[in-house]
Order: structure tokens, then sequence, then C-alpha cells
């Protein structure tokens, strides 16, 4: 069966290769440019976005200087806060590198406070104000309005007096008003790198590269203009009076183009060339705008196709082969599920039902072996079940036998301890006081011998609930206990650390809790124990921890250590019935007990109750 399945899939796939490899081939140059167009327009959209994000950043930069009541009044002829408004300038502008130059003007266009590249220049005694009226930019500045920004065109800055061109920048002037007076003008100059860093595939190698320029009809210097280039010296050919414009690199064709449309792939005719660009209009103003675009080399992507041509051959000799050993292994693949599902059939009927084997397959093998595996479970937990009512059973009847021998105890063992109690009373009558002491503690721990009786015949779930309950004192039942506490802790030694916690409840079920967990305690201590008795309130809590160094309580049996009977002790060491009345009497109180146990290392039983605590009516 394996053998014929794989012959017809390896013939089957070897037909569909060869029909696909032939057809590869022409629909892979179509493919091929249409991924070059689609990859270079995300990554001038990406420029775009990257390019915005520096011009509102520059703005935000600025109008965060420009929010200054210092300045104001220095504006206003306040000078006696100059050196502080030079200091704070001169301190944003070493902090903020895209920052070229900061300065504070007057109406006349006079440099009144002026911080460059990290020296204030104003600051010197030599210095004379320097004025910058008749520059193009400051007189753009005069007719902002209160509020407005300008910004200046993206072109390298010169000092008055100076020839030579600093590196590009921009500039943003905001104009400062009195009320509605205009008193000045902050300018602060931007380096360009901000901007040309963000353009992708920048001064790269000759595969693809960006550049920006600029659209100008208002100034018609500026027509054309590269302002960024991987070339450097085509950028700002109006400033070194070049003819590096765009129409001279890449055609008039292209121009008109790029003037016509606000995105899109213009193809360079006579060679593989695109263009793909995007537009910005930093001046809001569509009469001068900015062009993004990346210039992708076709000729040097051409040479993938071109490869792919002569490998195309190899390809469709290799799919065939593939196919054949693709056949083969498919077919085993298809053949294995079924064995597998042979095996845990097998397996279950020999009654081992946790066989865990994997599903695999189509959607239908997988869904006969879904069932097969449900089943087993499905009936590994009907046995599971079984087995815990039985257990269950097994417990009620224990019960149901301890609550017969706690009826008979009680018939036997009340009426000494009650002579112990009417002795004791009568002997309290007698004896002087030295002895009282003693005499209460007879008689109190023969009322917890009836009252314990008692609470062994109510072990069973559906007993009457105890009507004794009053307000007391849970650091009071410790002090009482210690005696018997001490008296017992032959081999450990016992700390105490408690709180005055009053409790509402019947204060002998706290007693039996509190004596069973510490006896528990001790007995788990070996020589040279430890027993910690850690008590107090916090957020209407009351918190009992008891702390051993013993032997602890392994991870398999801590899941068992409330069950009725249940112990790990000898027999004439404990019945298994402590922990479970102890579990009982928590939850009467609608309390909470939690045991951390390492083996070996020690046990921490941490008890909670509400200093509210009521026993619980549905308990």
């Amino acid at each position: 069966m394996a053998k014929r399945l794989s012959i017809y899939i390896a013939i089957l796939a070897s037909v569909i290769f060869i029909i696909i490899t032939s057809v590869y081939y022409h629909q892979s140059k179509k493919i091929f440019l249409k991924e070059i167009n689609s990859q270079g327009q995300l990554l001038a959209n990406e420029n775009k976005r990257s390019v915005i994000r520096v011009l509102t950043s520059i703005k935000s930069i600025a109008y965060a200087i420009f929010h200054s009541e210092s300045a104001v009044k220095f504006l206003k002829g306040d000078t006696r806060e100059k050196a502080n408004i030079e200091s704070r300038l001169l301190k944003l502008q070493t902090e903020i590198p895209s920052i070229q130059a900061i300065r504070l003007l007057d109406l006349k266009g006079n440099i009144q406070i002026f911080i460059k590249q990290g020296a204030n220049i104003s600051g010197q005694a030599s210095y004379h104000p320097i004025s910058v009226k008749n520059k193009a930019f400051f007189k753009k500045s005069l007719n902002a309005k209160k509020g407005e920004y300008i910004l200046s065109n993206f072109e390298r800055g010169a000092l008055p007096g100076k020839t030579q061109f600093c590196p590009s920048m921009l500039r943003i002037s905001i104009p400062y008003y009195s009320k509605s007076k205009k008193i000045g003008y902050l300018i602060v100059n931007f380096w360009g790198n901000a901007i040309g860093g963000c353009m992708s595939t920048f001064n790269k190698d000759k595969k693809a590269y960006s550049f920006m320029t600029e659209f100008n009809s208002i100034e018609k210097e500026r027509d054309g203009i590269f302002v960024l280039h991987k070339e450097k010296k085509y950028e700002f050919a109006n400033q070194f009076n070049t003819k590096y414009r765009f129409s001279n690199l890449y055609g008039k064709a292209a121009e008109d183009y790029l003037r016509s449309h606000e995105s899109g792939v213009y193809v360079i005719p006579d060679t593989h060339d695109s263009l793909i660009f995007s537009t910005i209009t930093p001046y809001d103003n569509s009469n001068q705008v900015w062009k993004l675009a990346v210039k992708i080399s076709g000729d040097y992507f051409y040479q993938d196709i071109k490869t792919l041509q002569k490998s195309v051959f190899l390809i469709m000799f290799i799919a065939i082969i593939m196919s054949i050993i693709t056949g083969f292994a498919f077919s085993k693949q298809f053949v294995k599920p079924f064995k597998a599902i042979k095996d845990s059939l097998a397996r279950y009927g020999k009654g081992d039902l946790d066989y865990d084997f994997p599903i695999s397959g189509d959607h239908e093998i997988k869904e006969i072996a879904r069932n097969i595996k449900n089943m087993a479970i499905s009936l590994k937990r009907y046995i599971q079940e079984l087995t815990v009512s039985r257990k269950k059973l097994e417990t009620l009847d224990r019960i149901s036998s301890l609550s017969i021998l706690s009826a008979g105890l009680s018939h036997q063992l009340n009426t000494p301890l009650n002579s112990i109690i009417l002795v004791s009373n009568m002997l309290q009558d007698d004896m002087d006081n030295g002895h009282h002491e003693d005499i209460s503690i007879i008689k109190e721990q023969a009322i917890r011998c009836v009252n314990i009786i008692d609470d062994l015949k109510s072990i069973h779930l559906m007993h009457n609930p105890n009507t004794g309950c009053c307000k007391f004192n849970l650091k009071e039942v410790v002090i009482q206990l210690k005696p018997i506490f001490e008296l017992s802790a032959r081999k450990a030694d016992l700390y105490y650390d408690l709180e005055d916690c009053n409790l509402y409840g019947n204060q002998m079920h706290f007693e039996q809790i509190l004596l069973n967990l510490v006896l528990n305690a001790l007995d788990a201590c070996y020589e040279q124990g430890k027993i910690e008795i850690i008590m107090g309130r916090k957020d209407n809590f009351v918190t009992i921890k008891i702390k051993d160094n013993g032997s602890g309580i392994g991870k398999d049996e801590m899941p068992s250590i409330f069950d009725p009977f249940y112990t790990t002790k000898p027999p004439d060491k404990g019945t298994g019935l402590g922990l479970s009345i102890v579990n009982n009497l928590v939850k009467r109180y609608n309390g909470q007990i939690h045991f951390d146990s390492i083996l070996g290392k020690g046990t921490t039983v941490t008890l909670r109750f509400m200093d509210q605590v009521y026993e619980s009516s549905t308990h």
C-alpha cells in the first residue's frame, strides 16, 4: 500500500512542478518589479514620516524655548535676568544636539542674546549686537502674527560678513508679544543633518539611494534644487551657482511627472531605473514643496532575474527529484498513524490506560485517535471514581464504628470525670488558697476531657452545632495550655510570641485545635527541636502560626493529611483523627488552615480567623 501510494504521489507532484516551473519565469519578472516598487514605496513613505517627525520635533522644541516669562521681561527692557537667560539657553543648546544656535532679537533685528554651538556669544564683554534686518528670513518674520511661527528655507547658513557657508540648517522664528504689541523675536537654528539622518538608504551604494529636492514656483532660484543627495556637490545649487538641478540629472519628463503627482513611481526612459517618491509641504503652501524620492537601479536587480533564468531547468530537475522523495516520505507518514492506533488498542486491552500515544494524520484519523484516547481517559476516570467511592464508604463505616465506640466511652468515662470535677469543687472549698490553682487546673482538664468526648461523638457530618459560644482572649487560652505543652515537650524547646486577640466562639474548640497542632509538632521534632507559637492580629484577622523544625511532611502525603484515620505515626502514637477534627473545627468557624512543609526540615501551620469569628450554621 505504501509503495503504490508513493508512486502515485510522485507522478502527480512531478507533473505539477513541471507546469509551475514553466510559467514561473514569465511571471517572475512582473512580480519582481512589482515587489521592488512596493518596497521602494514603503521606503519613500517611511522617509516622509521620518522627516515629518523631525519637523514636528523642532517646532515643539522651538515653542518650548519660546515660553519664557524672563525672555518677555528682557525684551521689554528688564536686563537684570540677561545672564540667567543666557545660561539657561546655553544649557538647552548643549543638551539638544539638533540645535545649532538660539537668538533673541529686538524689533529692529538686532541680536540681543546669541547662543551658538556651545558658546555664549552675547555674554562676551566685546560683543556688539549683530543685525539681521536685511536677511530674507528676518523680513518674512516681520509679517508673523501672534502665536504663528516662520520656517526658513532649507539651506546652508552664513554669518554676516562671512563668505563661506556653514552646514545645512533650518530656522524657526516666533514673535514675542506683550499683550497685543510685538516686542521681539526668538530664532532657533537647527542642523539639517537631523533630516538627512531620516533618509533611509541615504549615501549608500548605487543599487538604491534617497534624495530630496525642492520645487518652488515662488523663488525661482530654488526651483528644482537638491537639498539632500548622496552626491554632496548636487546640494543647494542656488547657493553655489551650479547647474545640478533635478531636470538636468533625471530629465524634464521626470520633473513634470513629479510636479503633477503627490506620490508614485516613475520609470526613467531607456533604463530599468525607477524613482519612487512622495511629497511634503512643510510651508503649508503647494507652491513650495519637498519631493522625497528613492532611486532604484534596475540593472542591479535585474541580475537576479537573469540568474533565475539560468537556474530554471536546474530548479525543475530538483523539484522532480524532491517530489519522488516526498511521495515516499508522505506515504509512510500516512500509514504510520494507523500503526500507532493499533498499538494503543493493544496496550489499552492489557489494562495500561495511562498509555498516551501521539495523535497524527489527517482530520479523520485524528478524530478516530482522539475518540480512542478519550474512551481510555473516561474508563480510567470511572475506575478512579469507583475507588474513591469505595474509600468513602470504608471511611463512613469506620466513622460509624467510632461513633458507637465514643458513645460507650462517654457513658463509661463521664461518670468518673464528673466525680473528679465534683471532688475538685469540694477540695477548692476545703483547701487553703495555696493549692487552689493546682486544683483549678485538675478541674479544667477534667472538663476538657468531657468536652473532647462530646466532640468525638460529633465527628460525623450530621452533628448538632455547639451552643457554648462566648467572647474570649486567645492569648489566655495559650497561656492556660502552656503547662500541658511544656510537660509534653521533653525533647523540644517552645517559644511564644503572643498578642492579645479576642475571638467569639466555643473556647474548648480552639483549645482542642491548638492542643492537636502543638502535640503533632512535638511528635515531629527530634532531639533539641524548636517550636514557635506566634499569634497576632492584623486587618480584622487573627493569625496563628505554629512552626517546628521536625521531620516535615512529604509532597505525596500532603493531600491526605485531613483524611480521617490517615496517619504516619505508629498505632500507639495516634489514630489519624487529630487533623481531621482540627480541619472540621476550623471550617466550623469559617477559618483557613494552611500547611507549608519541607521533608526533613520542618513544618509551618498557619491559621486565620476573622476577629468577629462565628460558628458556621451550614457546617
